[in-house]
């Protein structure tokens, strides 16, 4: 009976920390979703265009686009240069990556969570 009781707290603790990398997981794809956004949304304005760009959360300065160069955070926090195309691309491969994890996130929470269902029956029989 204590086994059943170890068991299922593991269990449910499994599942809790699952969910909740579920949870980043899907920030984090939302965030690079934006990021797609973002690019998309600098390319389609004009070169000549003066835009507000923050430099602090508080403080914003006018500028202009000086090329065609889009700038994507890339591995590590680095900043890589790439076209707007390839800064698209870019970010779509990390949301297809995320969506895969998300996929097995998803199927190990499933798991344990009939898992934990089937140990609370049996300690229900017990």
């Amino acid at each position: 009976m204590a086994s059943h009781a170890g068991a299922a707290q593991q269990l449910s603790s499994e599942l809790e920390h699952l969910t909740t990398s579920y949870q980043r997981l899907r920030a984090a794809q939302a965030r690079f979703r934006d990021c797609i956004t973002a690019i998309q949304k600098v390319q389609s304005t004009a070169s000549a265009t003066t835009q507000l760009i923050p430099l602090t959360t508080s403080l914003y300065v006018p500028a202009t686009r000086a090329g065609s160069v889009s700038k994507a955070a890339g591995e590590g926090g680095f900043y890589v240069e790439k076209s707007y195309v390839e800064g698209v691309r870019f970010y779509e491969g990390k949301v297809a990556d995320l969506e895969a994890s998300l996929k097995t996130v998803e199927e190990n929470v499933k798991g344990k969570t009939e898992t934990l269902r089937s140990n609370f029956f049996c300690q229900a029989e017990d």
